[in-house]
């Protein structure tokens, strides 16, 4: 998708991150937050957000799903099954348009079907990490 072209689009106005930094696990078969930001934003701004978490489960063949929500409202999903070691990676994108000026609050979600769904910044830093990145542009 290109979000606009010519001279001086999307410009970047600001730039949000966020990542795990303790070890952290769910065993929750309903979506719960993993990661949030919350962004104040000017009129006629875009959001550009990317989830992306490298994670694993306690069994072979459980899934682990990750979701964006923009002030409680899904906008984007998708879903990982974890094979055994090394962990696998998620990535979830989301282009959010036509915004009220204001204050907004952006989620990272995560669920399982069964186990514990892990990230573990600790305990295996070269293979399990998450992060949430929130850019307001001009349009």
């Amino acid at each position: 998708m290109i979000l606009s072209q010519g001279p001086g689009a999307n410009s970047i106005l600001q730039t949000l991150f966020a990542r795990i930094v303790a070890d952290t696990t769910t065993t929750s078969t309903g979506f719960v937050t993993l990661l949030s930001l919350a962004v104040t934003t000017l009129p006629n701004t875009k959001l550009v957000i990317r989830g992306a978490a490298h994670c694993s489960n306690t069994a072979v063949n459980n899934q682990l799903w990750f979701r964006i929500t923009v002030d409680g409202v899904v906008r984007n999903s998708g879903g990982v099954r974890y094979p055994g070691l090394p962990a696998v990676g998620a990535v979830v994108e989301h282009v959010e348009t036509g915004l009220a000026a204001g204050a907004h609050t952006i989620l990272l979600e995560w669920r399982v079907n069964a186990g514990t769904g892990r990230v573990r910044p600790v305990t295996v830093p070269d293979n399990e990490s998450a992060s949430l990145l929130v850019q307001e542009v001009t349009l």
